[in-house]
């Protein structure tokens, strides 16, 4: 399991060197859809994916909802981007 999470973690920290990297060079509006579409891929695949590994401790629903809150802030501040971009 050791080995596991240090392969999970070096992933981890790939796919944010690569979100850095790409967000120093995109406009502001597309560093916002960065996080959008980050956060609603992961609860897509807590929502439709089998899991390889343990849950969340008090279930797949308390998950679920806490990525809820984390999609619909995501959306929410990628919507406020594109305003003001458009102004």
């Amino acid at each position: 399991m050791i080995g596991m999470t240090n392969e999970i973690d070096a992933e981890i920290d790939d796919l944010a060197r690569k979100a850095r990297e790409l967000a120093s060079r995109i406009p502001f509006a597309d560093r916002a859809n960065i996080l959008r579409t980050v956060a609603y891929e992961v609860r897509q695949a807590v929502k439709f994916d089998p899991t390889t590994n343990a849950g969340a401790p008090q279930g797949r629903e308390w998950e679920l909802e806490g990525l809820g809150k984390v999609c619909d802030a995501a959306e929410n501040y990628y919507f406020e981007a594109r305003t003001e971009t458009r102004r």
